[in-house]
């Protein structure tokens, strides 16, 4: 995944799935989109579940899918460059569907 901010302002996203498959047969090309941008920091929310990425970027949405086969995608990278900075980074895992009170480990409101 890549954000960028253009000098107008606007910021451009791009989710690379070439990485994320080996079938041949599967779409694997970049989606790609652009958000106005605030001028100010951003903030970037990337949802990841099994096939299905969603990114938000200042509370705009994007969404695609991926049908990973390589042993190894289960890697999430996060690589600022070109003077972005991340000022803070969570994880949570995802409890399946099939409980009685929904819940996410640890919670959001926690510190952890």
């Amino acid at each position: 995944m890549q954000v960028e901010r253009g000098d107008s302002g606007i910021l451009s996203l791009s989710v690379d799935r070439s990485r994320s498959t080996l079938d041949d047969g599967v779409d694997s090309a970049p989606h790609t989109g652009t958000i106005p941008g605030t001028g100010g920091p951003s903030d970037v929310r990337v949802f990841v579940d099994r096939s299905s990425i969603e990114v938000f970027v200042d509370g705009v949405a994007l969404t695609t899918r991926v049908c990973p086969t390589r042993s190894d995608a289960n890697i999430l990278r996060v690589m600022p460059e070109g003077g972005a900075r991340i000022q803070g980074l969570r994880g949570w895992q995802i409890l399946p569907q099939e409980q009685e009170n929904r819940e996410t480990d640890p919670s959001p409101d926690s510190d952890a």
